[in-house]
């Protein structure tokens, strides 16, 4: 999974970020049916796409990560990013360096939320009832 995340090498101001790239559903959908290929990194299941983006920044803050971060993403963000940087939207870093530019301009949503915060997959429920509840998971 380190394809879909990044650490913001190029932070203008503050510590580091590593953002873990989120597919909304739509987006997810529209990814999957334009490069087939990358559903060796995100599966073809959106549900557990959900599950793995939260499994990750999990992982990542028992590793000891601070300044983490979920980008929202779009398949033409994604396009335009391939454009200005260069390289193929089902190339691992490609995705990378998207994530990472999402987090640099400020795109990404940090995490975990506050405390009754709402959760960071855009379902308007609160964090701790949505994505954060571990018998979810």
């Amino acid at each position: 999974m380190a394809e879909t995340l990044a650490e913001d090498q190029a932070a203008p101001t503050g510590p580091l970020k590593t953002c873990v790239l989120f597919w909304p559903r739509e987006e997810f959908d529209r990814l999957l049916q334009r490069w087939p290929s990358v559903t060796d990194a995100y599966g073809d299941d959106h549900a557990d796409h959900l599950r793995q983006v939260e499994h990750t920044l999990r992982e990542l803050s028992d590793e000891g990560g601070t300044r983490l971060a979920v980008g929202r993403a779009t398949v033409g963000g994604l396009e335009a990013h391939v454009r200005e940087a260069g390289g193929s939207p089902d190339a691992p870093s490609a995705r990378s360096g998207y994530s990472a530019e999402l987090a640099r301009r400020g795109e990404a949503t940090d995490w975990p939320p506050p405390r009754n915060g709402p959760c960071w997959c855009g379902s308007d429920r609160k964090y701790k009832k949505c994505c954060g509840n571990p018998a979810l998971g």
